[in-house]
């Protein structure tokens, strides 16, 4: 647990942002969820120093990482380290592990060490907001793209509309509708946005 000490003289520290604080609950409800589906005793103290600090850092989630290559090692399963992937300014620790047999086992060992933090890491305010300022810095791109796919779109279409029309369904897959889906893929692709 965190404690905070205060002192007469020091400017008190303005409540958090509303995100902040819908963090906070994301990352409470990911501790009892990862107490009930097995995460091990260090991710479920790294998921709760989360919801105290109201964030993740990248050190944070690396070291999650570290433990699950510790466990891949463990358990002989072939993993590679890849550079840091980059998207709208935001850094997150890549690996590729071994597929085959050997997934279920590489699977459990994200899972117990890593997969909650993972998640966490991606969706706190401040990888959310750059993955929205992202979005929206590219939307001009990717509407006249959409446009040129034949998509009618008002001038003032939000980015959550704009996000929910590059939604592929799974019914989507084998049909011509999963081809529709990948043009608008490459559309999001031009405009240069990595997430959304």
């Amino acid at each position: 647990m965190l404690a905070i000490a205060g002192c007469s003289g020091v400017a008190p520290v303005p409540d958090p942002s509303p995100s902040v604080e819908e963090f906070r609950a994301l990352a409470l409800s990911a501790l009892e969820d990862a107490k009930a589906d097995g995460a091990n005793e260090q991710q479920l103290e790294l998921i709760e120093q989360a919801a105290n600090l109201g964030s993740v850092s990248f050190e944070t989630v690396q070291s999650a990482v570290d433990a699950t290559f510790a466990c891949f090692e463990s358990a002989g399963i072939r993993y590679e380290v890849l550079p840091p992937r980059v998207e709208s300014g935001i850094s997150y620790p890549d690996y590729a592990f071994e597929g085959g047999e050997s997934t279920a086992v590489a699977d459990a060992c994200v899972h117990a060490n890593s997969e909650f933090v993972e998640v966490l890491y991606m969706r706190q305010p401040a990888a959310v907001e750059a993955s929205d300022s992202a979005f929206e810095a590219g939307m001009p791109v990717l509407i006249t793209c959409l446009r040129g796919l034949g998509y009618e779109l008002e001038d003032d279409i939000t980015a959550d509309e704009l996000k929910t029309l590059l939604v592929m369904q799974e019914s989507d897959i084998g049909t011509p509708r999963e081809q529709e889906a990948l043009d608008r893929f490459a559309c999001v692709r031009e405009a240069g946005i990595d997430s959304y």
